[in-house]
């Protein structure tokens, strides 16, 4: 009994562990991969791995030790007089949240300037998150970390992660140890509901034709149905949902949406995903139509047992 309970209690635990950030492999990142430097100690490019746009020239660059107080490590960086210096980092976006790091240096010589370094994530065209410094606000001749974040909403968006280096025109901006984390979503599983319960006319009699109740669930961006919900010739409701914990907006509520086939008009109702996680098995509709006009009067939603 004792080794049962043990057992049991590592099996429960594993389900409650945490997500831990998992590297997204970048390539290059470190930038100590370059092409023959034919300005001496740098190139106008290209950068292995990275493609560079805008106005300025990128390229890689060995700087002598009067640009830097010091390197964070190696002996190559990136560099940008103007433009963007970006990859394609080959995965999908996922549920969870994403980290993208830089280290960001100003020159000890002043060309640093006033210019704006940043880093961004996008999707395609769309910019998942971006964080900016101005070079002249930072010790000139040091590294810092630069670095942005994005928290995924419920509707992920599609296409191909990409890390982004900016650089203001007109001025350098110097990066080093490209970086991309991802922690992914603590995915709860769906919750599985035996529903019951009555669809009647508001004079009490049972509506006796026979209907399919649509209950659809809000996923953030369109109402999905989640599952098969018919009532009898007595007006008796009998089906199963099967709804999904992780569809909730920001105030940790669930919305849903109720109609019977056939008949105009939808009831939509929110309920707070605390009360479905309470160890209930059911739920109980209560459908009320007005027989005159066969328009829905009200629908109550309730948990069991």
């Amino acid at each position: 009994m004792k080794r049962f309970l043990l057992a049991l209690f590592f099996v429960l635990c594993s389900l409650n562990e945490p997500a831990f950030a998992q590297a997204i492999p970048v390539q290059n990142g470190s930038f100590e991969t370059y092409g023959p430097l034919t300005e001496g100690s740098y190139n106008v490019g290209p950068i292995p791995s990275w493609v560079c746009a805008g106005v300025g020239p990128c390229g890689s660059w060995q700087p002598a030790a009067s640009a830097f107080s010091s390197l964070p490590d190696g002996k190559t960086i990136a560099f940008s007089n103007g433009g963007t210096v970006s990859q394609d980092l080959g995965v999908t976006v996922q549920g969870g949240s994403y980290t993208a790091t830089v280290q960001n240096g100003t020159r000890l010589d002043g060309y640093s300037g006033q210019s704006v370094s940043n880093i961004s994530l996008l999707v395609g065209g769309t910019v998942l998150c971006t964080q900016s410094i101005k070079n002249g606000a930072q010790t000139w001749g040091e590294w810092q970390p630069l670095s942005c974040s994005y928290q995924t909403p419920i509707t992920i968006p599609t296409g191909n992660l990409i890390v982004q280096l900016g650089c203001a025109v007109g001025w350098q901006c110097d990066w080093k140890d490209v970086s991309v984390s991802f922690t992914p979503a603590n995915v709860i599983p769906p919750i599985n509901l035996t529903v019951t319960g009555s669809l009647l006319f508001d004079d009490k009699t049972p509506f006796a034709f026979g209907a399919t109740i649509n209950v659809q669930q809000w996923n953030g961006s369109s109402w999905v149905n989640v599952g098969t919900v018919t009532s009898d010739s007595s007006g008796n409701i009998t089906g199963t949902l099967s709804v999904n914990p992780n569809w909730v907006v920001p105030t940790s509520l669930m919305s849903f949406q109720f109609s019977v086939a056939g008949i105009g008009g939808s009831v939509s109702q929110t309920v707070p995903l605390a009360e479905l996680q309470q160890g209930s098995t059911g739920v109980n509709l209560a459908v009320v139509l007005f027989k005159s006009s066969m328009l829905p009067k009200s629908f109550s939603i309730g948990l069991t047992p």
